[in-house]
């Protein structure tokens, strides 16, 4: 006899189950996934936002990162993780004045974290993430805007990747 409904308080959750027919509902998988950094320095104009040139995969199962364009295409209806982090610095031991990334969808703005430096700065770190409802052929890219008082802006890549950008498909 099959059971139709099983409660709460008649199961023991620490048991094993092992089941002989369909489950459906539970599990997945979460790619397409990839994670990819610059491998060099990325010029900026001051107070500009500008993309940052990530250009080397660490992995990208499903293809869905372009090293030529540094862009994401996720390829399916749904949401993804996204995330990045650069490190951004001005040539000048006390430019920095105004600092932010951003995560560019479709060729604008979807969400930024800003950081202000203090007297003195000349690099700071920055991290961003975002669950982002898309469309199979939506894309995001990551931007940086540094605002100096001295010196060139730049973002940061090379020397264990402190400049990178990644995304996974979520499960929903």
């Amino acid at each position: 006899m099959a059971i139709d409904k099983i409660q709460s308080e008649s199961i023991n959750l620490a048991d094993n189950f092992a089941f002989t027919g369909t489950v459906s509902g539970a599990g997945g998988v979460n790619t397409p996934t990839f994670h990819a950094y610059a491998s060099g320095t990325t010029s900026l104009s001051d107070a500009t936002w500008g993309k940052i040139n990530i250009n080397t995969e660490v992995f990208d199962v499903g293809s869905v990162f372009n090293t030529s364009l540094s862009r994401y295409t996720p390829g399916f209806v749904g949401k993804s993780y996204i995330y990045g982090s650069s490190v951004n610095n001005s040539s000048n031991d006390s430019g920095l004045d105004d600092n932010y990334l951003a995560i560019y969808f479709n060729g604008n703005i979807y969400c930024y974290s800003r950081t202000q430096h203090p007297t003195g700065s000349r690099v700071q770190g920055h991290h961003i993430s975002a669950v982002i409802s898309h469309d199979a052929d939506d894309y995001f890219e990551l931007y940086a805007h540094v605002d100096i008082t001295a010196g060139t802006p730049t973002v940061v890549g090379e020397g264990n990747q402190p400049t990178f950008f990644g995304a996974y498909k979520i499960i929903t």
